[in-house]
């Protein structure tokens, strides 16, 4: 013990002065960062808001790269549907260079002109089969009334 008590009183002296040191080292240190620190304090600040600067650029840059996806997205279904609109003006397009129906429409109105023209002639015929019966009633009836009163 009394050893340690002889090593320790021998040690102070060193240790204090490594501490003396070493604090010295320190308080340099620290001034010369301190230095440093207010010579570059300039660069720290546009360092700092181009950092700031960068992470809004990423920010945009993100949000207009989802705004080109949702874009893409809108486009394909655009030209779907226009694929799809195209489909059917062609089979419009088709349908009225078919002529086809409209030749059939064409000869059907024929035949009911026909048919017509068929009905007028029995019209008229029967109209007269009626007239010349009528006629032939008025003079049978005129006949027979002057039956009547040649009997009387």
């Amino acid at each position: 013990l009394r050893m340690m008590d002889e090593v320790s009183k021998s040690l102070e002296p060193q240790l204090q002065h490594i501490s003396r040191t070493v604090s010295g080292d320190i308080e340099q240190i620290a001034t010369k960062e301190a230095i440093v620190n207010q010579n570059f304090r300039k660069q720290i600040d546009e360092f700092q808001n181009e950092k700031l600067q960068q992470l809004k650029l990423e920010k945009s840059h993100e949000e207009r790269t989802e705004r080109k996806k949702e874009l893409a997205e809108k486009l394909d279904q655009t030209l779907k549907e226009l694929e799809e609109v195209k489909k059917m003006m062609d089979e419009r397009g088709n349908s009225m260079t078919d002529t086809t129906p409209l030749v059939q429409m064409r000869e059907s109105l024929q035949r009911l002109r026909d048919e017509n023209k068929e009905l007028d002639i029995r019209i008229g015929v029967l109209d007269y089969t009626i007239t010349q019966c009528m006629i032939k009633n008025r003079s049978s009836q005129k006949c027979i009334s002057q039956e009547n009163d040649d009997e009387e």
